[in-house]
């Protein structure tokens, strides 16, 4: 009988597994992971050429922080940029001048919060380097109606499109249809122009893209399942399955008490038993982690060691 249920138990919580661990769909970023995947280098970096180490520093732990409160990695481009754009729009306003408070940098955009055009080009730069979104700093030449303006041309779904975030936010003046995710001929309509040999052509406007409000306010989704989860979060939370530790934070990977605790749910559920069966760990005291030790579904890490808080991996 113990063997038969543990087997049972090893195969259905690997079955609701995606209830404990949702890694496969998480961005688990710091500054070193943005700073793998970005231009932080003092001197040169496309986020500003005169900010400091420090300064880029901190643009690298906000993307990290927009990335993990934000961003899910099985969500589309389009729905990647618009959480971009809107986290731009929502937390920055326009700045009077460029010359103060590094209002044409990333810095300025992400961290002082206010920013010129060059600001919010650069800083949307910055937030899609940290999703692995293609994304261009574009600067206006000499033609256009404004030669200081820049913006930036963005990669979804294979196709690139012009994005100018700050136009887009100067108090609503210029609507998504003009200015986000749009096509070369969309755009220099406006009077915008630059050196088309210097970037991907933009060929169409992209069809049927996110409501402009979506563009506007950022959604946090820390507190939210993946999609592909929701049916099965669902279920076992109506069964009385989910520990309520596990109910609050789907972006976070469980730990190893936290997997415990879903397994002696699921397991006294299914059998309608208490699991009497204990094994002792000088590390912890926590029942579940006793429980399922005692099925042998769960081993120790040696030296009579169970490091309940070490989060699981897939």
């Amino acid at each position: 009988m113990k063997k038969t249920a543990k087997r049972f138990l090893m195969a259905a919580m690997i079955a609701i597994f995606a209830l404990a661990a949702f890694t496969a769909s998480v961005f688990a970023a710091d500054r070193s992971s943005v700073v793998t995947s970005g231009d932080y280098k003092v001197g040169s970096s496309i986020y500003g050429k005169a900010l400091t180490q420090d300064q880029l520093n901190e643009v690298a732990d906000t993307v990290a922080s927009f990335l993990n409160e934000y961003i899910l990695s099985d969500m589309s481009d389009v729905e990647k940029v618009a959480a971009a754009c809107a986290y731009l729009v929502d937390s920055c306003g326009y700045a009077d001048d460029w010359s103060k408070n590094s209002a044409n940098t990333a810095w300025g955009a992400l961290i002082y919060n206010e920013a010129q055009c060059s600001g919010y080009a650069r800083a949307f730069k910055a937030l899609c380097d940290g999703m692995g979104i293609d994304c261009h700093y574009v600067h206006a030449d000499a033609t256009a109606v404004n030669p200081s303006h820049q913006w930036n041309i963005v990669k979804v779904d294979d196709n690139w499109y012009h994005i100018d975030v700050q136009a887009f936010d100067d108090s609503g003046a210029w609507s998504a249809d003009l200015v986000v995710l749009v096509s070369d001929a969309t755009y220099t309509a406006h009077g915008f122009a630059w050196d088309k040999s210097a970037f991907p052509e933009c060929t169409s406007d992209y069809k049927d893209k996110p409501s402009a409000a979506e563009f506007r306010k950022p959604l946090p989704v820390a507190g939210k399942p993946s999609s592909w989860a929701i049916e099965a979060v669902n279920d076992a939370n109506r069964l009385n399955l989910c520990p309520t530790e596990l109910l609050s934070n789907f972006r976070q990977a469980a730990t190893r008490a936290e997997f415990c605790a879903l397994g002696v749910k699921l397991y006294e559920f299914v059998f309608q038993t208490e699991i009497i069966e204990l094994r002792d760990f000088d590390d912890t005291a926590d029942i579940n982690v006793r429980k399922m030790a005692g099925l042998g579904v769960v081993n120790g890490i040696g030296g009579n060691k169970f490091d309940p808080d070490a989060r699981l991996t897939r």
